[in-house]
C-alpha cells in the first residue's frame, strides 16, 4: 500500500493502526513534530470509514496494547458505542498517561456538553451523511443488540435524511458544524428546530444581524413558529423554529434546511476570539478566548491578580477551568460588561506577570 493511500477498508483500518501507533510512540517519545505529523492519516481513515458506513469496524482497537490507538477509537466510536468508549477512556484519565490523559478528560467534557467534534465535521469541512444501518461485527454483538432494541424512529431516519445529519438519539439530531438541533416530539409529531448562530461583535453591529438571520426565517411564516432569544452581548444567538406536523412536509423542512446551512456558512466562530472586561462579584475581570470559552483571564480581587492560561494543555485543571468558564459565561450580564482590543488585554496580562498569584496546577 502506497503510503496514506486508502483503496478499501483493510487499507483504512490498517493505516489507522499503523499511524496511531506511532503518534502513540512519539507522545512517550516526547516527539510533537512526528505525533502530529500522523494527524492527517488518522484523520483520513476515519473519514473513509465514514463515508463507507464502516465506523463499526473501529471497535476491534478498543483493546489494542497502545493506548494512543485504544483512545483516538474510543474517541471516533462515541456516537455508536458511549458506555464502551467511556470506560477506555476513563482509563486513560485515571492512568499515567501524560497529555493523552489530559486529551481524553477534554474529550469526555466536551462530549457530555454536545461540543465534541469529529475529523469529518471539523477539520475536512465534510457535511456529515444520513448514516446506513450499521452492521454488528463478531466482537460488538451484545452492544448492538441493545442499539437493535433503541432503534430510531421513521420519524428521526426521515429528519437524519432531509438534514443531512445523523441522529444523536431517538427523536433527536445535533449538527455540531452547522450549529443546529432537530427534534421531533414522538406524540405530536411536531418537529422543533434551535438554531445557534454568531456574529462578531468586533466587526458586525449584533443586533442589526440578528434581525436579519431572523427575517430568513420569515417566508415560512405560514408554516411556523419562530421565537428568538435576545442576542448576546458576545455575539452569539439562538432562533428557534416549531413546525406542526400538518406544516412538516419534505418541501417546508427542506427549504428550512437550505436556509440553515445558508445562514452557517455566513458565521465562522472556531478561532474568532474576543476580549472583554467586567466587574463581577466585586471583581475586575479580564477576559480572552473564543465565543463559547475562555483562554486567558486576569481576576483582580482587591490588590491581588490571579491569572489563568488554558491554552497549554499541560497545565489544564479540569475544576478550575469549569470555575473560571462558569464565570466567563455569566459576565455578560454585568451593567459593566464591554469588549475591549486584543491589545488592551494584553497590556493587562503584561503587566499583572510578576505580580499574579501562581496559578494552582
Amino acid at each position: 500500500m502506497r503510503a496514506n493511500k486508502i483503496n478499501s477498508i483493510e487499507d483504512a483500518l490498517k493505516l489507522f493502526e499503523e499511524s496511531t501507533s506511532k503518534r502513540g510512540d512519539a507522545l512517550d517519545a516526547n516527539d510533537i513534530k512526528t505525533y502530529n505529523k500522523y494527524l492527517p492519516a488518522v484523520n483520513k481513515c476515519v473519514i473513509y470509514l465514514y463515508e463507507h458506513h464502516q465506523l463499526q469496524l473501529l471497535y476491534q482497537f478498543l483493546s489494542h496494547d497502545n493506548y494512543l490507538v485504544r483512545s483516538t477509537a474510543a474517541y471516533v466510536l462515541l456516537p455508536l458505542y458511549e458506555k464502551e468508549c467511556i470506560k477506555v477512556l476513563s482509563e486513560i484519565i485515571n492512568g499515567d498517561y501524560g497529555a493523552q490523559s489530559l486529551n481524553a478528560k477534554r474529550i469526555l467534557m466536551r462530549w457530555r456538553d454536545g461540543n465534541l467534534f469529529f475529523p469529518y465535521q471539523s477539520e475536512y469541512n465534510k457535511k456529515p451523511v444520513p448514516p446506513k444501518e450499521y452492521k454488528p461485527s463478531e466482537k460488538a454483538n451484545e452492544v448492538e443488540e441493545t442499539a437493535e432494541r433503541k432503534k430510531n424512529s421513521p420519524d428521526t431516519l426521515r429528519l437524519s435524511q432531509i438534514f443531512e445529519c445523523p441522529p444523536t438519539g431517538d427523536h433527536e439530531l445535533f449538527n455540531d458544524e452547522a450549529g443546529f438541533y432537530v427534534l421531533a416530539d414522538p406524540e405530536s409529531h411536531e418537529v422543533a428546530i434551535r438554531v445557534n448562530t454568531f456574529v462578531n461583535p468586533y466587526t458586525q453591529d449584533v443586533a442589526t444581524v440578528y434581525q436579519k438571520r431572523i427575517e430568513r426565517f420569515k417566508i415560512f411564516a405560514g408554516d411556523v413558529t419562530i421565537s428568538a432569544d435576545k442576542p448576546s452581548k458576545l455575539g452569539f444567538m439562538q432562533i428557534k423554529l416549531t413546525i406542526p406536523e400538518s406544516r412538516a412536509t419534505d418541501d417546508v423542512l427542506t427549504r428550512i434546511k437550505e436556509t440553515v446551512y445558508a445562514i452557517n456558512s455566513e458565521w465562522k466562530p472556531d478561532y474568532t476570539l474576543v476580549w472583554l472586561k467586567a466587574d463581577y462579584h466585586g471583581n475586575s475581570c479580564y477576559f480572552e478566548g473564543e465565543w463559547w470559552m475562555p483562554t486567558r483571564a486576569v481576576i483582580k480581587s482587591g490588590d491581588e491578580y490571579e491569572r489563568y492560561d488554558f491554552s497549554d494543555e499541560m497545565k489544564f485543571d479540569e475544576q478550575m477551568w469549569e470555575i473560571v468558564q462558569g464565570e466567563y459565561d455569566e459576565l455578560e450580564n454585568s451593567d459593566s460588561f464591554a469588549l475591549i482590543s486584543s491589545t488592551e488585554f494584553q497590556k493587562i496580562w503584561d503587566a499583572t506577570e510578576h505580580d499574579y498569584i501562581p496559578e494552582p496546577f
